[in-house]
């Protein structure tokens, strides 16, 4: 980031305030923050817009609906399961004088950790902020939300051809295609770089992509889809798919972040290995070196903000997760039986870099 972007305020995405940080999953002030952990939990009597339901929210008007305040927050994706309930008061056993020097050790340990969660950057909250203003932008969820309900309204042998069911699907690659083209660092690395990262890590990051959208969309829950799902890619690997889905991290955040950080890798999917490729030892770590530095910067910001939502050992059970998540999706690729996709994601690799030959 340049100097002058680096030093420029987060903007609060519900008012446009200013913003101090990601609270619930999104760029927000301590206003919105505050206001969002009173109301989206609230079991009393529904909030009600006296006019029409359509209240611009500014920092100057954000007082004046709370209705519509909350329907944005909501719109924009903060959560609600991120909201902590307030902490219990505990009766804490006197401790005899001999307990006294480690009982103090722990309380000092648990501090420092605690004092983690603090350490985020402005330059590391303003990226994150870039990362998910780059992938929210292409408005990918809601896209594929209206394809589905023009589809709907289709006579029943249009709405199960397979050309529609695979255009969707690729949707979610050419989109992760544009999500990495659009990402801080991505100008600063060579056109043979460009190559190397989106034809070793497409495939990969790609399905992730588009099993982490399905539930966004409810996708499977269309029965003119699953049947051509089924069609294309047979009822087991259909099924093997839906499972992987229901075990993804909840947290939107963190799968966005590790797209970015799998799609700088120097390679992050299943490849088969080509002889005739001329790859020498002083080429790849040329490649490479750029590659970790990026990822470096990436994963730094990835844990402390995991550390600061989560505090230590929730953090780390997550990242596993993440990582497992991420292993058998791959494993879950190489299972793929259509070449349908094969040659879509082909396709879709050629087009990303027209200038040099993929591999096929």
């Amino acid at each position: 980031m340049s100097k002058r972007s680096s030093n420029s305020p987060l903007i609060c995405r519900v008012c446009g305030d200013v913003a101090r940080g990601l609270n619930f999953d999104v760029i927000t002030c301590m206003s919105c923050k505050a206001f969002f952990r009173r109301n989206a939990c609230s079991i009393a009597k529904p909030l009600q817009c006296q006019l029409n339901n359509d209240c611009v929210i500014t920092k100057q008007t954000r007082g004046d609906c709370s209705a519509c305040r909350l329907k944005k927050c909501l719109n924009l994706g903060m959560n609600r399961n991120l909201i902590r309930s307030p902490p219990q008061p505990r009766h804490r056993p006197r401790t005899t004088i001999e307990n006294e020097p480690s009982t103090n050790l722990q309380v000092t340990t648990v501090n420092q950790i605690r004092d983690d969660r603090l350490t985020l950057t402005f330059e590391e909250w303003n990226l994150l902020s870039q990362i998910l203003h780059v992938y929210d932008e292409q408005n990918i969820i809601n896209q594929t939300q209206s394809t589905l309900k023009q589809q709907l309204s289709l006579p029943p042998k249009l709405r199960s051809k397979q050309a529609g069911t695979l255009q969707i699907i690729g949707t979610f690659y050419s989109t992760m295609k544009t999500f990495l083209e659009r990402s801080p660092y991505f100008n600063t690395l060579s056109s043979e770089q460009h190559r190397l990262i989106i034809e070793n890590n497409l495939s990969g990051t790609g399905t992730w992509h588009f099993l982490y959208a399905a539930i966004q969309t409810r996708l499977f829950d269309h029965s003119s889809h699953l049947v051509t799902c089924n069609e294309i890619y047979g009822e087991d690997f259909v099924r093997q798919c839906r499972y992987l889905i229901n075990r993804m991290e909840s947290n939107g955040t963190l799968i966005k972040i590790m797209l970015m950080i799998l799609s700088y890798s120097s390679n992050s999917s299943i490849v088969v290995y080509d002889p005739t490729l001329e790859i020498t030892s002083t080429t790849l770590p040329n490649l490479s070196i750029p590659l970790f530095r990026i990822q470096e910067i990436f994963i730094n910001m990835m844990w402390k903000y995991l550390v600061y939502q989560y505090g230590l050992n929730d953090a780390i059970r997550r990242f596993n997760h993440l990582v497992k998540n991420y292993l058998d999706i791959l494993n879950q690729i190489n299972a793929n039986p259509s070449l349908q996709h094969r040659e879509m994601i082909h396709t879709i690799m050629k087009s990303s870099v027209p200038a040099l030959d993929f591999q096929s």
